[in-house]
């Protein structure tokens, strides 16, 4: 039911155009629709885009930064096109910017998946819905450019929260544990 009433109300903002490419998925399959709309971008950073800057193009070459300081005679260095956040990430810093950005994102997703299975109580509800919202994030960097809007935002407050709930609890824990020390060895024997 739910469902439906999305691809209803999808079709009354959209229109034909939107209710034929959801519908699309499904008869095509997630990953031939992917190719025909996204992949493209992805192909065209890992074929062509990553041997011509594999150390990047240089900060600003994208994006908005090419809205606001834009040089129109500046034929040396054009202003690049990035569709998909890993395009962005290959301009910025090439190669090693891949390394360092989605190992942090691995890292962020590593430490709230293995507080969702190994934490209790309500860390660990915490994290089970932090770590989805998380991959939720990272798997739209096939989408578009996120980690330069507010989802980018989002991830890594949410990365803090998590990592500063962890980290009060630990404390708590001990605090309680030096004090129960301090007053065994206080006691009279």
């Amino acid at each position: 039911l739910t469902v439906f009433l999305v691809v209803v109300v999808l079709y009354f903002m959209g229109g034909d155009a939107i209710f034929e490419r959801f519908f699309g998925i499904a008869e095509t399959g997630v990953m031939q629709t992917f190719q025909q709309n996204r992949g493209l971008f992805l192909e065209y950073t890992l074929t062509e885009s990553l041997f011509e800057y594999p150390f990047g193009a240089g900060l600003g070459r994208w994006g908005m930064m090419t809205v606001y300081f834009n040089e129109s005679g500046n034929w040396l260095y054009p202003a690049l096109h990035a569709e998909i956040q890993l395009t962005g990430w290959l301009f910025d810093g090439g190669i090693p910017l891949w390394l360092c950005y989605g190992g942090a994102i691995l890292l962020a997703l590593r430490y709230s998946y293995r507080l969702a299975v190994h934490a209790t109580g309500t860390l660990s509800d915490c994290a089970t819905i932090i770590f989805s919202i998380q991959l939720f994030i990272a798997g739209l960097c096939f989408t578009g450019p996120v980690f330069n809007t507010q989802f980018g935002i989002v991830f890594w407050l949410l990365t803090a929260v998590l990592h500063g709930c962890h980290r009060t609890l630990l404390y708590q824990a001990w605090c309680e544990a030096h004090e129960a020390e301090v007053a065994e060895e206080e006691a009279p024997a």
